[in-house]
């Protein structure tokens, strides 16, 4: 039996310019191997690497490694993969790649984005254990955030990321500070205004051995009245979501739930999903929207997040959630 339905050859990427992690190189590798590529081919694996990555691919893979040629690397990639479909994450493979493999595998090429994402969507304990450790990082460091008035919004970001080191983990992604009028806008990236006697919006996530974990937070300097109002009922529709969301099969109806709530409240439309899966990488599936046609699979982890945007700011509570075969708890 084929790992992938469409090829009998895959190929996966793990040499970013920017040296980023191929999530579904590692997934299926179980290292980061860098300047590297993973075959996959007849349920078998092959890494090809470098000879500056010999010795530590040795000891953190244990399947067949071998080494690029001296020469060009078409022939010895045709070789590897002399007929049947070759499949490529169309997902993370840059358009210069993409065209050179055109020009060795022609019409054999098919994209195995969408099969690679699914099979990322059910956690094992291993995985679900690192993304545990990260949403406890991260609530530690928020849940002990003492912030000043005088402070910056870029001075809070950094001191996120010191704690986040501290801790033994890096960033998920760029924490969003944004206080007052800022936190109207979803992704603000923090500046230099100080936060004053205002509302505060942080959304921070700690990545733990490469796996993440997503979760926004509120906190107020002044009086904030309405400010702390809609934050009370974000909580409030989190926690019932948490309550409910084991008992939907689809992340469509999931979805619907929330969105009554926030119609019964008065909320303005949303700007964004009620939630999204997280893993390897921040925003995976599954994807929680009217539309979406994915299921709700055990053993998958989510970030729920309901929120509301005015002209002049915006609340969003946004924890991390275990969906296990009977119900749904916080990781």
């Amino acid at each position: 039996m084929q790992i992938f339905e469409k090829c009998k050859t895959a190929f996966l990427f793990n040499d970013s310019a920017a040296h980023t992690l191929d999530s579904n190189f590692y997934r299926h590798a179980g290292a980061d191997i860098d300047g590297s590529i993973l075959v996959l081919k007849n349920n078998k694996k092959i890494l090809i690497t470098s000879r500056l990555n010999l010795s530590k691919a040795k000891k953190l893979c244990n399947f067949a490694i071998k080494l690029y040629p001296g020469g060009k690397t078409a022939p010895f990639l045709k070789k590897i993969a002399p007929s049947g479909n070759v499949g490529l994450d169309f997902d993370s493979i840059s358009a210069a790649r993409l065209l050179r493999l055109k020009k060795i595998f022609g019409k054999r090429i098919v994209d195995i984005s969408e099969p690679l994402a699914l099979q990322r969507v059910q956690k094992t304990s291993e995985e679900a254990g690192k993304i545990k450790k990260a949403a406890q990082i991260s609530r530690k460091i928020l849940s002990s955030l003492h912030l000043s008035s005088k402070e910056s919004e870029i001075g809070v970001a950094n001191r996120l990321k010191i704690e986040c080191f501290k801790a033994g983990a890096s960033l998920a992604y760029p924490p969003i500070v944004a206080a007052g009028k800022n936190s109207a806008n979803p992704h603000h990236s923090p500046t230099s205004k100080k936060l004053g006697h205002g509302m505060v919006l942080i959304d921070f996530g700690a990545k733990y051995e490469n796996y993440c974990s997503d979760l926004t937070r509120c906190f107020f300097l002044g009086a904030c009245k309405k400010e702390k109002q809609k934050y009370g009922e974000a909580k409030q529709i989190f926690y019932e979501m948490l309550d409910s969301v084991h008992r939907f099969r689809t992340c469509a109806a999931a979805a619907k739930y929330p969105l009554t709530q926030m119609k019964k409240l008065g909320w303005p439309a949303p700007l964004h999903s009620i939630g999204h899966g997280i893993g390897l990488d921040i925003h995976e599936l599954p994807y929680f929207y009217e539309k979406s046609r994915e299921k709700l699979l055990p053993n998958s982890i989510f970030a729920i997040e309901p929120a509301c945007y005015f002209s002049n700011f915006g609340v969003r509570y946004e924890d991390d959630i275990l969906l296990t075969g009977k119900k749904a708890k916080l990781i």
